[in-house]
């Protein structure tokens, strides 16, 4: 082995632009990745990487034949597979630090470039393109399980989708002895500082959400340089392959989704968790007609921001505050939920057209009729699409209970303990500034917040309800006061609660 600089930065630069792995690569980076790397030469029967080295770097083949080799039952050697120039191989020790798990040998003379693997994970900070290349070469070795078959303690078994910005694996969790569903973000997200500082402060408020009718998340793993989000495993199909293979559905049974999925995102936002991203993809359809919300990936904490800064969403079905980047709450989802009576009416979204005609209808064209599309569909759907899209916040629904009572739809399956249910009409939680006015009767998660919690004379048994309540769902946050009236007061205090006698 000998390092010597054959190659020319530019003329590495021209070698990497042959390479499909590397063409879609900024020039910049190239040139970046063409002055750190280094020029190697190895000659015939020499090891370029051998089994059981700590992985640092990865390499690109320029010149030369090489021959990938593991041990099989026997301890003997096996050649796994040829590589030949272009090839880039070591890349996984960029994700995993972990020692090689198999030797790269020179059939020949080879002539290899080194990218160390501080100067790639680097580039990748500043180039999205660099993600998307682990990424793509994570999920393929993903979804070929001989190769990785584990991600910390869960067992891939094999792909069940992938998006732009995410791969879905059925897994096995060997210690719970339960099927999961196991979904990997795009490391060009991840490399997203603004969206990972939100995601990792988020990820344990998503983990509590346990709704019938959204998909639970159970765990968040950071391996493979990205991020794994555990969830239960539902078998069905996302309503949009659903809609693709029935076309429009029936306004008796878009009435019936829209109040499940509202009924999902009411027991969100009464966590101050905005969705963010409501689109048919995005909900599961099980055979017995019960609808799962899933993907709270995107999804944001009224309670820990008032404003995005950055976007993000399906711009398909993004309110206008969240286009502007502006601040979220639950009528942002909302929104979307309007949009997605449209589509699962009619098959297509109510606005077309490139990215800027887009964001122009959003912001200014109103929500064309859904009469207008397609005949029959009864004055409460058309109602109910044309106030959920109203332009400005305050014209829309106020919240997703609002949306039940519009469809008359109480008797929608709810996950509000019974109690809860009994003190609907007497109890109302009302935070202060900065968070805006919820009613609520589900003990929320509190930050260094003051709440005055105000019933009737008649309500004493909501408030004896709301105390069961407590104690069976503690409250997450310190340095919470509570006050009522009119008994003479109520205080919290981590999760011990005072009743001072009526006045």
């Amino acid at each position: 082995m000998r390092f010597y600089a054959a190659y020319t930065p530019s003329q590495l630069v021209e070698s990497f632009q042959n390479v499909s792995l590397l063409r879609s690569i900024h020039p910049q980076a190239l040139e970046m990745l063409a002055q750190q790397a280094r020029q190697v030469e190895f000659e015939a029967g020499e090891f370029i990487i051998q089994k059981g080295t700590l992985g640092d770097s990865m390499y690109l083949l320029l010149t030369g034949n090489a021959h990938v080799r593991a041990s099989d039952q026997g301890s003997q050697q096996r050649m796994v597979l040829e590589l030949t120039p272009g090839k880039v191989f070591g890349e996984m020790a960029l994700l995993t630090g972990d020692a090689r798990t198999a030797d790269v040998v020179a059939a020949t003379t080879c002539f290899c470039v080194e990218f160390p693997k501080h100067i790639v994970l680097e580039l990748i900070q500043h180039y999205p393109e660099m993600a998307r290349i682990l990424f793509e070469i994570l999920s393929r070795r993903l979804k070929r399980t001989s190769q990785i078959q584990q991600v910390s303690k869960y067992l891939i078994e094999k792909e069940l989708g992938k998006g732009g910005m995410a791969v879905v694996y059925e897994a096995i969790d060997p210690i719970l002895e339960r099927t999961v569903a196991l979904k990997m973000l795009s490391h060009e997200l991840v490399c997203d500082k603004s969206f990972l500082d939100g995601f990792r402060n988020e990820a344990r408020l998503l983990a509590q959400l346990r709704h019938p009718h959204i998909v639970q998340v159970y765990d968040l793993v950071e391996a493979f340089a990205t991020y794994f989000i555990v969830m239960e495993y539902v078998k069905g199909q996302d309503l949009g392959v659903y809609l693709s293979n029935h076309g429009p559905l029936p306004s008796e049974q878009v009435r019936e989704i829209l109040c499940q999925v509202a009924n999902a995102l009411s027991y969100a936002h009464i966590n101050q968790i905005v969705h963010r991203d409501i689109k048919p993809s995005n909900i599961l359809m099980l055979e017995d007609g019960t609808v799962k919300l899933m993907d709270f990936g995107i999804a944001v904490s009224t309670r820990l921001s008032e404003t995005t800064t950055t976007f993000a969403g399906t711009i398909h079905y993004s309110a206008p505050e969240q286009i502007a980047e502006g601040e979220l709450d639950g009528r942002t989802d909302i929104y979307a939920l309007g949009i997605l009576a449209y589509k699962l009416l009619t098959g297509k979204t109510p606005f077309t057209g490139s990215l800027k005609d887009l964001v122009q209808h959003h912001m200014k064209t109103p929500t064309p009729s859904i009469h207008e599309a397609v005949s029959g569909v009864p004055d409460e759907l058309e109602q109910f699409i044309q106030k959920a899209t109203a332009k400005y916040p305050q014209h829309r629904f106020q919240s997703c209970e609002e949306i039940l009572q519009f469809f008359d739809a109480s008797g929608v399956e709810s996950k509000l303990p019974e109690t809860v249910a009994q003190a609907r009409s007497t109890i109302s939680l009302k935070p202060f500034h900065p968070t805006p006015v919820v009613e609520s009767f589900v003990p929320v998660p509190l930050h260094s917040q003051i709440i005055q919690l105000h019933y009737t004379p008649e309500g004493k048994a909501a408030v004896e309800a709301f105390l069961q309540i407590v104690q069976q769902y503690p409250f997450h946050a310190s340095n919470v006061s509570l006050e009522i009236y009119p008994c003479k007061g109520l205080v919290l205090s981590g999760q011990s609660i005072q009743v001072k006698g009526e006045e």
